[in-house]
């Protein structure tokens, strides 16, 4: 709820005000996001560390855009908010550290046109190495400095690019299976969708900000699944951010085409699909 809540009102500052359909488009988004297989599993019947990280990622980024789109923005309201959803997001996972590594990255590009991009690179740096810093002496206090470092270090082994006992193109195959029980009605749908538009030679007209935050966030989830690539093959769940950035493109695809018929037909495929798919895959009995 939460996550959905805090979805809908991201879009709603990410789309344009002019945009033709605008809240279709969200509320189509909201809907991919929450219907899609593995969402509906996952932030449904699973209590999923990566579901719950989902409102503050969001979060994040509703702060981080506008401050990288304008160093005007760049506040000290805004600067701790951020640091303070940033140490959060690590205590749930460690998505958080490739988000504030892209962004740093990207603030470090525009320091030189507007010095106040190297707040943002300080804050961005600060809070990941605090809330870092926060687990290891939290964890240290019971288990000794040792301990941690060492369960650290074995963890990280065993979930990066560490592919003892099976071959990369395995782990692919694993992963590409997620993707189809988890967002298969939704992949087609985006498919159709897009193939129509180019048919009809439609182009949606993309905001800076949507742009920017696909790309972003994107380039990150990519980071995330590589470095972790080990963990990532062994859990559907690791695909979970990727409902809302295969969602956004999905709506406005559709938000469009300008047959409503066909609308309807993708949205009554999409919704009666994704629901039997995941009923399906999750049906009672030794088959499940």
């Amino acid at each position: 709820l939460a996550t959905i809540l805090v979805f809908f009102y991201f879009l709603e500052q990410i789309i344009p005000a002019g945009q033709q359909r605008k809240y279709f488009i969200i509320s189509v988004a909201c809907c991919f996001m929450i219907f899609s297989p593995g969402p509906l599993w996952f932030m449904g019947n699973g209590y999923i560390n990566i579901g719950i990280m989902l409102p503050f990622v969001l979060g994040a980024f509703m702060l981080l855009l506008p401050m990288l789109q304008e160093p005007g923005k760049i506040s000290a309201g805004r600067l701790s908010a951020l640091g303070i959803l940033v140490i959060i997001l690590i205590y749930i996972d460690w998505y958080i550290f490739f988000a504030c590594f892209l962004s740093g990255i990207l603030a470090l590009i525009k320091y030189r046109q507007n010095k106040k991009y190297g707040l943002l690179v300080l804050v961005l740096l600060i809070s990941a190495i605090s809330g870092t810093a926060l687990l290891f002496f939290q964890f240290s206090a019971h288990m000794g400095p040792e301990a941690v470092i060492h369960y650290w270090l074995s963890r990280s082994s065993e979930r990066s690019l560490n592919l003892a006992g099976s071959s990369i193109l395995t782990r692919l195959g694993y992963l590409f299976i997620y993707f189809l029980t988890s967002y298969l009605p939704l992949l087609i749908l985006l498919l159709a969708g897009y193939l129509r538009c180019r048919r009809s030679g439609i182009i949606p007209n993309w905001s800076e900000k949507e742009i920017l935050f696909l790309k972003l966030f994107g380039s990150s989830l990519l980071f995330y699944n590589f470095f972790l690539f080990n963990w990532s093959s062994d859990h559907e769940f690791s695909i979970l951010p990727w409902s809302i950035l295969l969602s956004l493109p999905a709506a406005r695809v559709l938000g469009s085409l300008k047959n409503r018929r066909l609308i309807r037909g993708l949205l009554a495929f999409f919704l009666l699909s994704a629901i039997v798919q995941h009923y399906w895959i999750n049906r009672p009995g030794p088959e499940s």
